[in-house]
């Protein structure tokens, strides 16, 4: 691993601190004295039983607070401590342990006490409040509720600062957490583990792809990195920064695709393993050349031939054939979205689908761009709940009618339909591999939209912030 790589990624994941300073707050030393096996990335603790990890929970969960970004103040209102026990705990973990490093990085357990000391991290009671509400409030409850709700530690950010600046700090927290529960989805060493994983574009799934594999320590086999294929799930949308040179980061899944890949071959694979640029460990994902959206003709023509011949050139596009499938293409002419098959595209294989997703009328394709003004006008009229990957949907218990609508909209746009991750999400619980899809989201806004995906059985992994996850709590 370069110099410049292990810096890059410890400035991106890492958080830096000074236990001995006042506020917990310091800088990192230089990563040059630090062995390279230790240094692969956040994390490179020894292996702990649960009963050692039950010895050591105190100075471990505090570490890992501090590594998630929480400053002394919230540290000990989240573990119910004062300011000076919070700073004890530091020392104890640092000078008698040994679990914080000169650099900004915290030593992570894996195995039975990772497991036991993430419990204690994450708001893991709210989430099993929230999970048996889901349940009790869907028809179908138990068939289409998430298995699994994880939320964030947000509650502590600082409301005063600018909400832009928090509801970026809040992201990057959810993000992290949902990129932990992936990587243990890829390093279960049974059946289970995610083999063919898919991820969106949007400002979660850009956070949950700088965050891998930092949330664990990754020991990847080599064996199964090669059979690990993770693809985009859209096109881009057509962003461009100000000097209109690249499209903006976070609006290309292509590009969330190619940062996981990159993250996993570099920092998470087995201690010692040296990839081969050559000849990378886990194969590169597939290029999505087509827009996520369509454009409507300038001239206002004909729109119905005009989109048949656009999406049967779609249909010929070989990335398209790859991860949707001819036959895919070809039914989204009709709104329609055929059975998957397991031999099929990368789609129809998929165990694992990540994506966020915006609320029907406040939806952030619309507000860059992606979807015309007349689209979403459409969507309204029709009743759209939510968003995910520039589609509509409705509640799953609304008309006819309100379905026909989005099928109008939604067969201008290339990428997965509601339908899609129902059928990842129910293929990944009857075969008992990987983790369907996982649903990662923020800000109580949304609520109406996320609780519309898990009443057609889409989610079955909703990871979320915890203002998101009170307001579940109350519909």
């Amino acid at each position: 691993m370069n110099q410049a790589m292990n810096d890059e990624h410890a400035a991106h994941t890492a958080v830096t601190h000074d236990v001995a300073g006042a506020g917990g707050n310091g800088t990192g030393a230089s990563a040059s004295s630090i062995d390279d096996d230790r240094a692969r990335f956040l994390g490179y603790g020894p292996e702990l039983t649960a009963q050692r990890a039950e010895e050591l929970a105190g100075e471990y969960e505090v570490a890992w607070l501090l590594a998630l970004g929480l400053d002394a103040d919230e540290i000990a209102e989240r573990v119910n401590l004062s300011r000076a026990s919070v700073y004890r705990l530091l020392r104890s973990a640092e000078e008698d342990h040994g679990l914080l490093d000169r650099r900004p990085r915290v030593a992570v357990p894996v195995g039975e006490g990772a497991e036991f000391l993430w419990q204690r991290v994450e708001r893991s009671d709210l989430g099993e409040r929230v999970r048996g509400h889901l349940v009790e409030r869907h028809r179908h409850g138990s068939e289409t509720a998430p298995r699994e709700v994880l939320v964030a530690p947000t509650a502590g950010l600082d409301k005063t600062e600018d909400r832009e600046e928090r509801s970026r700090a809040v992201v990057r927290r959810v993000g992290h957490v949902a990129a932990r529960r992936v990587m243990r989805g890829l390093l279960d060493s049974s059946a289970r583990a995610i083999r063919v994983m898919g991820i969106n574009w949007g400002f979660h799934c850009w956070a949950l792809s700088h965050a891998l594999p930092a949330e664990l320590y990754a020991r990847l086999p080599v064996e199964r990195a090669r059979e690990l294929r993770i693809f985009p799930l859209a096109g881009s949308i057509g962003l461009l920064d100000e000097d209109r040179q690249q499209y903006i980061a976070e609006t290309s899944a292509t590009a969330n695709a190619e940062r996981c890949v990159e993250n996993l071959t570099h920092y998470g694979l087995e201690p010692r393993l040296r990839a081969d640029e050559e000849d990378a460990p886990i194969p590169p994902p597939i290029q999505l050349t087509q827009p996520a959206v369509i454009p409507h003709p300038v001239d206002g023509g004909d729109c119905e031939s005009y989109i048949r011949e656009v999406w049967r050139y779609i249909a010929s596009d070989m990335s398209v054939q790859a991860i949707f499938g001819h036959e895919w293409a070809l039914s989204r002419l009709e709104g329609d979205v055929p059975e998957h098959d397991p031999e099929g595209p990368l789609l129809h294989q998929a165990d694992t689908l990540i994506t966020g997703l915006s609320t029907g009328d406040d939806s952030r394709a619309v507000r860059i761009g992606a979807i015309s003004e007349q689209l979403a006008g459409q969507a309204r009229a029709g009743a759209a709940k939510g968003e995910i990957s520039a589609h509509y949907f409705s509640h799953a218990e609304d008309s006819e009618d309100c379905r026909e609508a989005l099928r109008a909209v939604n067969r201008w746009v290339v990428a997965p339909t509601i339908d899609d991750y129902v059928q990842c999400t129910r293929r990944a619980r009857e075969t008992g591999r990987g983790l369907g899809t996982v649903l990662v989201v923020s800000q109580k806004r949304k609520t109406a939209a996320v609780d519309a995906a898990i009443s057609h059985g889409a989610v079955n992994v909703l990871v979320c912030d915890e203002e998101l996850a009170q307001e579940l709590l109350e519909i």
